[in-house]
């Protein structure tokens, strides 16, 4: 059997993810849309993928996803993949070589119901679709059926009648020397080619079939957004970044490879806290391990209290404090607070003006006025893992633990960052339970000028993990009033980088912990 995976387009209608993405690879909880598609076909299936935009990441996915597939994958280049005449069409048409007997030909953003059944012994052709609503029928190609044959095709055009459908983007051709002759004979006019322009002999002579098939498009962010959000809750992506678990292996990708090649560093400079990696360009990857995290723990208090024992001993190793270190932390705090606000405040115009749980609050730049950021950059050097929270430790002996997702670097070191960093990291954490805004658990309601949220669930664990931290800081003589405003700062930097309405939540938060000295020390004792 032979399928080909139409993946060379630019993924316009994606918005700013397909800056960073070839949208074959954005993740799903099944590693990524092209390894849903290949996981709807039987494994001895031969593949043909057609690459053009950001096919080195689709190659590079493809290599660590599915290592095991190597020998049933063939890739074909597409020319002027972004250019006139480009799309769908002429990158089937690029793959003729490839295509030379029965195959099926499926698109990118296609995902196929678990029930579907390849079948290659009819000896028809078919279109897979099914009935949409007329209203975006116009955004598909769409044909008329009389019982189960296909009589008439329009581009693009909204139905006419209930006798029309929608394609899929999957479809199966028989007699594909037939299809090969329709597709060069646009080719050789130099129309932009349209897969239906391959159709015109089949539908003339009665040749093609129509198959209703329940897909699932995810070809726009918002139909992308949709599917990940019923599947795993609430979108925790960034755009310039993703993780797959697949095949026992957690790959990571990375727009930026020097964040690669710097965590790769990092990984190196201490043994046995971080998973031993590989890289591959602008991905690095894993060996799955098995385990917990603080958040998912039995009897959570005490082992986050062994964890803190063991931080000690295996993370914060003490360092030489250079010249540089107090400007690199002002430059790390202050410098990047302001340029995170000039980006939240861009993504919303008025969001300093919203009450926060009915509460006014005093402007952002009139709260970061007031801090010391002197002070504050008066830091103390350590090696640290640099996003501490309960998500990225992993539980995975008695007393043995393992780090996840670590920063890259603290400004210009790769070797040291500030301890209180990390620990302002680990108070963010156990404030805001990360794996429940993952799965939608919290309350968010935006009214005319106020937002009001419920994020902190104020239960025992909380309290007591609360008051474990805190007391290791004061054995530790550290500032927890600095802990207490960087966390604040902290959540101020996220906001920018989330969906709604989680980045508002943040920014409110933010505000609330830098007005009140004593918001932390009140949940502590309530």
């Amino acid at each position: 059997m032979k399928v080909c995976i139409l993946t060379a387009g630019i993924g316009s209608r994606m918005g700013d993810i397909s800056q960073s993405l070839n949208k074959s690879i954005l993740p799903t909880n099944q590693g990524a849309i092209i390894s849903e598609i290949f996981s709807s076909f039987k494994k001895n299936t031969k593949f043909v993928v057609a690459v053009g935009y950001k096919k080195k990441q689709v190659k590079d996915y493809i290599a660590l996803a599915h290592p095991d597939m190597r020998k049933n994958i063939s890739y074909v280049d597409v020319d002027n993949y972004n250019k006139k005449y480009s799309g769908p069409g002429y990158s089937l048409f690029k793959c003729k070589k490839n295509l030379m007997e029965p195959f099926y030909a499926i698109s990118c953003d296609t995902l196929l119901p678990n029930n579907f059944k390849a079948n290659t012994n009819k000896k028809q052709n078919i279109l897979f679709g099914k009935k949409v609503d007329k209203d975006i029928s116009k955004n598909y190609c769409n044909f008329e059926i009389n019982n189960k044959t296909i009589s008439k095709i329009y581009e693009k055009k909204r139905y006419r009648n209930n006798n029309f459908r929608s394609f899929s983007g999957l479809i199966y051709i028989y007699d594909y020397q037939i299809f090969w002759k329709d597709m060069k004979n646009v080719i050789n006019i130099k129309k932009t080619p349209q897969i239906s322009d391959g159709l015109t002999e089949l539908l003339k002579n009665n040749k093609l079939l129509f198959s209703n098939i329940n897909w699932i498009d995810v070809g726009k962010f918002k139909d992308y957004q949709n599917y990940i959000n019923k599947k795993s809750g609430y979108d925790f992506s960034k755009k310039n970044e993703a993780i797959y678990i697949i095949n026992k292996r957690v790959i990571k990708f990375f727009a930026d490879d020097k964040i690669v090649n710097q965590r790769y560093k990092k990984s190196k400079l201490i043994k046995n806290v971080f998973p031993i990696l590989k890289k591959r360009n602008n991905f690095y990857y894993y060996k799955f391990e098995k385990g917990s995290t603080l958040y998912e723990v039995k009897n959570q208090p005490l082992i986050f209290k062994k964890f803190l024992i063991w931080a000690e001993k295996n993370i914060w190793l003490k360092k030489k404090k250079d010249k540089d270190f107090y400007q690199n932390c002002n430059k790390f705090y202050k410098i990047k607070t302001y340029s995170r606000l000039k980006s939240i405040k861009k993504k919303y115009n008025n969001i300093d003006e919203l009450k926060i749980n009915n509460k006014k609050t005093e402007s952002i730049n009139t709260i970061l006025k007031k801090i010391d950021w002197q002070d504050l950059s008066r830091g103390l050097p350590y090696f640290i893992h640099g996003d501490l929270q309960f998500d990225n430790i992993l539980h995975i002996k008695k007393d043995n633990f393992l780090l996840l997702d670590w920063r890259d670097s603290f400004g210009k070191y790769i070797d040291k960052g500030d301890i209180y960093y990390d620990l302002a990291k680990l108070l963010g954490g156990i404030l805001i339970n990360y794996k429940n805004i993952k799965v939608n658990k919290f309350h968010f309601l935006k009214k005319r000028k106020n937002i009001q949220y419920n994020i902190i669930q104020k239960d025992s664990n909380l309290r007591t993990n609360l008051k474990i931290l805190t007391n290791f800081i004061k054995i530790k003589k550290l500032d927890i009033n600095k802990i207490y405003t960087l966390t604040g700062l902290i959540y101020l930097n996220m906001s920018p980088l989330h969906h709604s309405p989680f980045d508002k939540i943040l920014f409110g938060l933010s505000k609330e912990l830098l007005i009140d000295k004593n918001y932390i020390k009140n949940l502590c004792t309530k």
